[in-house]
């Protein structure tokens, strides 16, 4: 099921989905990465077990992925891991089975990579937010380590991050069930070399497991304290008006 698309000079970009049953949906994400057209592109799909129309829905499309496979996990992390140990790109990114690359997204953000005046570890952008097919909000905003010590300003649904992130910080924390992406990147703190673009990159399906507010209060608490990011009464003080900014909603 591994093969290679090609042989390009430009950066070659791994784009890894996580998937269980949602056939439908990951139809639409596939045909975002198809209209891409970045020349140097990986495609690693891992599936978690679908017993729906998923693996037809991979296969009929086998022409554009380079490799998947399908089998129990332990989550989106424990897939994201799976993909990570297969990924060969520069720079990797995650796409979830239901949403969708703007058009030609990669090859905006591979630019801007390229012109940057300085080395660049993680690159995001604007994320727009859907529920039940209806526009929500906009979400995404610059890396500023004063906000991201408290909450995750960023977007990771629209974000690059260079491998040599995970060569240097090692996978993710399977322990989590929502915030590991946000707890990977407060082990690199302030030091994280970032490049924020003003375009919405991705469209973005609400639901799942990290927009359960009260478990994503939860998890942010612990991801910050696992890597010490602030003194205990900052973080209480954190914590405590994430709960109250949930209670009088």
């Amino acid at each position: 099921m591994l093969k290679n698309r090609s042989t390009e000079k430009m950066p070659r970009v791994s784009v890894i989905t996580s998937v269980l049953n949602d056939a439908d949906n990951l139809k639409k994400s596939i045909q975002s990465v198809r209209d891409q057209k970045y020349l140097n592109l990986e495609y690693i799909i891992i599936d978690g077990g679908s017993t729906d129309s998923t693996l037809d829905v991979i296969r009929e499309n086998s022409d554009i992925i380079n490799f998947w496979k399908s089998e129990k996990d332990n989550g989106i992390y424990s897939a994201w891991n799976k993909g990570l140990d297969i990924a060969s790109g520069d720079w990797i990114c995650f796409l979830g089975a239901d949403d969708l690359f703007m058009p030609n997204v990669i090859n905006t953000l591979i630019y801007e990579v390229l012109t940057a005046k300085s080395d660049i570890d993680y690159i995001s952008g604007k994320t727009d937010l859907y529920k039940n097919d209806k526009y929500f909000k906009t979400s995404g905003g610059p890396f500023e380590w004063r906000l991201f010590r408290r909450y995750m300003c960023t977007g990771h649904n629209a974000a690059f991050h260079h491998v040599s992130l995970y060569k240097k910080f090692g996978r993710y924390n399977e322990s989590f069930r929502s915030a590991a992406d946000y707890e990977f990147l407060l082990r690199a703190g302030e030091n994280l070399k970032t490049l924020y673009v003003d375009i919405v990159t991705t469209r973005m399906n609400l639901g799942g497991a990290s927009n359960n507010n009260i478990m994503a209060i939860k998890e942010a608490y612990r991801a910050r304290s696992l890597n010490n990011t602030n003194s205990k009464f900052v973080e209480l003080v954190i914590t405590l008006k994430g709960y109250l900014s949930f209670y009088l909603k």
